[in-house]
């Protein structure tokens, strides 16, 4: 780019002048950035921006760059859990697994440098899940006369994280349940006429081939509620019927086997406006975790009650605790309580629970109390 000419240079000893200074160079500069087709920003020597282009102000969904000039990247993209302020004393634990510095100033944290490839949650003006982007991250420095810039550019890789996991798991669960459909198909021909055999392979058969299309459905679910094609439907429900449905659907799940789950007898049963379905997507995945974590012979409970006049909550409880680093990323896409790229529960809890269903999904965690995981469900 050929620089206009002016009676002080650029790299003028007597005045440093800033590119953003020079109206003719910012409007051009505006309209290159404009150009890219990711968000980027222009960035001082200090690290400070100068000039965003369209894209960048898109993703945070502001109208003008007034509120970003002169931040630096960490102090505009603050993780959830800097907002989130229920658990403050765990949320130096938290970020630390995101491999980031950190600057703690009372009950805030911020980044305080990008990696190259972050995980970014944003949450809406009250502080509940709104989106999670999966984002590269690239920052080129370059020179102008004798003063230091870096272009700083995001690549949303959001969609090809969230395709690779969903088809990862998508492709394990259902090639399992219906390898299981297979085994009992193989067994009811085995039995041949014993009727009290074939009667119980039967209704085994009938459970898991359910699991399976209810496994379709979710995974279908799943993808809509990404691409934010999914609807919810709320109507009123009975708090203690989609406790017992919710029961009643895993209780002959393979996770369930020699395990007991129990409603809390002080479960307080209240019409409720909601999404029955996607709540009970919820409730299944909290009680899938606390399956996978509980002995057999131990057992689970699950429980509802009002918290004041405006919310009323689920709530999943095993007795086991969660290691400290997984607790740090437990709602991420990208990290799951069953291995590598393996289970997207935890995150479509929140997915659900906050985005379509506006709640707030927590959970709290101990050695001496267990595993509770929570949602809290806004009156209507």
């Amino acid at each position: 780019m050929t620089m206009p000419n002016s009676s002080l240079p650029i790299d003028s000893p007597k005045d440093k002048i800033s590119i953003s200074s020079l109206p003719i160079v910012s409007d051009i500069l505006q309209r290159i950035l404009d150009a890219f087709p990711q968000p980027v920003a222009l960035l001082n020597r200090s690290e400070e921006v100068i000039i965003v282009n369209s894209h960048f102000l898109k993703i945070l969904s502001y109208t003008n760059a007034d509120r970003l000039t002169g931040k630096k990247p960490q102090e505009i993209f603050n993780c959830v859990f800097a907002i989130d302020t229920v658990y403050d004393i765990q949320a130096t634990d938290r970020c630390s697994s995101c491999g980031e510095n950190l600057n703690l100033k009372g009950n805030k944290i911020s980044c305080q440098r990008f990696t190259e490839r972050c995980n970014l949650t944003f949450v809406d003006e009250n502080g509940h899940f709104d989106d999670l982007v999966n984002m590269k991250v690239t920052t080129s420095p370059f020179t102008i006369g004798s003063e230091q810039y870096f272009l700083f550019s995001i690549t949303d890789i959001s969609n090809d994280v969230s395709r690779r996991l969903l088809e990862k798991i998508f492709f394990h669960d259902v090639l399992n349940k219906a390898g299981n459909i297979i085994g009992i198909l193989d067994v009811l021909n085995f039995v041949g006429n014993n009727d009290e055999k074939s009667v119980e392979l039967y209704e085994s058969l009938k459970y898991t081939s359910r699991d399976l299309i209810n496994e379709i459905i979710y995974q279908r679910d799943m993808s809509a509620a990404e691409n934010n094609e999914l609807t919810p439907v709320f109507a009123p429900a009975s708090s203690l019927e989609i406790l017992n449905s919710s029961k009643n659907e895993i209780i002959n799940n393979d996770i369930a086997y020699a395990k007991e789950i129990f409603i809390s007898p002080l479960s307080i049963d209240q019409q409720i406006i909601t999404d029955a379905v996607l709540l009970r997507r919820v409730l299944l995945n909290m009680l899938k975790n606390a399956m996978e974590a509980t002995i057999s012979g131990e057992k689970v409970t699950i429980g509802c009650e009002p918290l004041n006049q405006d919310k009323f909550r689920f709530w999943v409880h095993n007795n086991s605790p969660i290691p400290n680093e997984i607790q740090g990323q437990l709602f991420s896409k990208s990290v799951s309580t069953k291995g590598f790229n393996r289970g997207l529960g935890t995150f479509s809890m929140r997915l659900f629970g906050e985005k379509y269903l506006r709640g707030k999904v927590n959970f709290i965690s101990s050695e001496e109390e267990g595993t509770r995981f929570m949602i809290d469900l806004p009156l209507l």
